[in-house]
């Protein structure tokens, strides 16, 4: 069955499957992002700079699958932003470009024990506050679009 995952096979364990309706698949997205969000602005109030900074990719990702979704195009298999930004034929701006691929750098970043550390030292305060606001400009906008 090929799914919203390009050739990816949808594994049926329930938290989203492509036999839902286009409506309620964009409402996850949507429901999904708004979750992380809180979860973001928790991990920032903690003092978990870079894990709310893995969050707020997570938020960014997912509105942005729900604007794709809501163009009713298929979802790419991809966690790169400005990629699924491309897929659903919005414009980028260089200093987007830029951004975008910073912001993206959060997801792997966070992720992976070689990088977590370094991440983890770069996530100071003031970093993570000057991306927390550039964060919060795209998702605002974004969420308009769906």
């Amino acid at each position: 069955m090929k799914g919203d995952w390009g050739d990816k096979k949808n594994k049926g364990d329930g938290w989203y499957n492509t036999n839902m309706s286009l409506t309620d698949r964009i409402r996850y997205w949507k429901s999904s992002a708004a979750r992380d969000r809180i979860t973001a602005q928790t991990l920032y109030r903690s003092g978990d700079y870079h894990w709310s900074l893995f969050f707020w990719h997570l938020v960014l990702e997912k509105l942005i699958k729900a604007i794709i979704l809501n163009q009713n195009k298929e979802l790419i298999y991809s966690h790169n932003i400005y990629s699924l930004l491309l897929h659903a034929g919005m414009s980028v701006s260089p200093k987007q470009a830029k951004e975008l691929k910073e912001i993206t750098s959060f997801n792997l970043e966070a992720r992976y024990d070689d990088e977590k550390y370094s991440f983890y030292k770069k996530a100071t305060k003031i970093y993570t506050d000057t991306w927390i606001k550039i964060c919060n400009m795209y998702a605002d906008d974004w969420e308009k679009l769906v």
